[in-house]
């Protein structure tokens, strides 16, 4: 192999190298920024379960005290009628 193949063979192999290295830099770049909008989109949704957790929190508690309240009624109202 002469020197000028040798040189062509090297300079071939470089720009080679040169465009998998762009390639894997946009790949990752891409992967990036993936991840960053998944990261972004996961924060979200915990957000919205701990809104969730919070919201049902609240409508046991709403249902207890309901159900507390309809307890004191009928116990009232079984002492009124008792009074009569």
């Amino acid at each position: 192999m002469s020197s000028f193949q040798s040189l062509q063979l090297v300079l071939f192999r470089s720009r080679k190298n040169d465009r998998e290295s762009r390639a894997l830099s946009t790949e990752s770049e891409r992967q990036s920024k993936l991840c960053h909008e998944l990261e972004k989109e996961l924060h979200s949704l915990e957000k919205e379960e701990i809104n969730l957790q919070n919201s049902l929190r609240d409508q046991k508690r709403m249902a207890e005290d309901v159900s507390r309240l309809k307890e004191e009624l009928n116990t009232l109202s079984a002492q009124s009628k008792v009074k009569i």
